[in-house]
């Protein structure tokens, strides 16, 4: 499976550079989002596809992840020079070469697994109780930790202004966060699957993400950022391979169109939800409470999550 539909984001780039008024800038703008929901859906079912029932599966899976900020990374440093370099139209050029060459390397050098192109993949309706029941809570996991994730990022150089720090000093700080994830991710996969340990990890990494960011509402300084982006990735990996336990392998199209569908929730709207808050009490250390206890939470539903999937496997 080739994820055709994924092409946009190139054609996107190039339609949002050459915008000389809002409309199509805007036009562009969505044209990219739609691209990146069908390539991150595709993505993921290809990954699940080769390595689902091996040991590999927590390892690949989290490669794929750390793409991400990565990417994030890599973008804010080359296309901000591209910018700079020929205008802001080019820093649009530029990503959408990155897009076009990334999805080359994948038409020449990716394979499905034997016998992929025989499986019909089934709709939507097609899901059994059990695997739209754990899928949704597996959803819902994947929302709140992301979206957690997102108002730490947004509010955490906040709150560090508010109690005096620079706006550079803040920023850089809270920028510790993702680039532990780089690290983090693939490091908790290995050991994941060294230990045979997937459950300790999410856990555990949910209850040290929790607990560190307690600590920085109590006061605690900047590189508590950059613990706190270690601990909580180091159960990324097996967090994001829930659903390959949830579905068969010809619902797993559709089952992981309604996963990515939480996901992409979560991101629109935790964030404005904590920023209302944040207004509320005029501080930026009720968004940072509120990511806490997001974070908890998901401790929460990994267990409803291991009981459905007992309830279910009994009945």
């Amino acid at each position: 499976m080739k994820p055709r539909r994924a092409r946009t984001w190139p054609i996107a780039s190039r339609l949002s550079g050459l915008a000389a008024e809002w409309g199509t800038l805007a036009a562009g703008r969505v044209l990219a989002g739609t691209g990146a929901v069908f390539l991150q859906v595709l993505m993921l079912k290809m990954v699940f596809d080769w390595f689902v029932g091996t040991r590999d599966l927590f390892l690949a899976t989290s490669l794929y992840i750390v793409g991400w900020p990565t990417g994030h990374a890599l973008g804010q440093v080359l296309l901000t020079a591209a910018a700079q370099a020929g205008g802001w139209s080019w820093a649009f050029h530029a990503a959408g070469l990155a897009c076009a060459a990334g999805l080359l390397a994948l038409a020449l050098g990716y394979a499905p697994p034997a016998g992929a192109a025989a499986r019909v993949q089934a709709p939507l309706s097609a899901l059994s109780r059990r695997e739209f029941a754990l899928v949704t809570i597996a959803g819902l996991l994947w929302m709140v930790v992301n979206g957690a994730y997102v108002v730490l990022l947004g509010f955490g150089p906040e709150l560090l202004i508010e109690r005096g720090a620079k706006p550079v000093a803040a920023a850089e700080a809270v920028g510790l966060m993702p680039a532990a994830f780089l690290v983090g991710i693939p490091l908790g996969a290995w050991l994941a699957t060294r230990w045979r340990a997937g459950d300790l990890f999410i856990a555990g990494s949910l209850a040290a993400g929790t607990a560190v960011t307690w600590a920085i509402l109590q006061g605690g300084g900047g590189v508590l950022f950059l613990a706190l982006g270690l601990l909580l990735s180091l159960g990324v990996a097996p967090a994001a391979a829930l659903p390959s336990e949830a579905l068969r392998e010809e619902t797993r199209s559709a089952g992981l169109g309604w996963y990515f569908v939480w996901y992409f929730v979560g991101s629109a709207a935790l964030p404005p939800l904590a920023g209302a808050l944040g207004d509320t009490t005029g501080t930026a250390e009720t968004p940072v409470a509120f990511a806490a206890g997001a974070i908890a939470a998901c401790i929460v539903l990994l267990t409803v999550f291991r009981l459905a999937q007992r309830a279910r496997a009994a009945a």
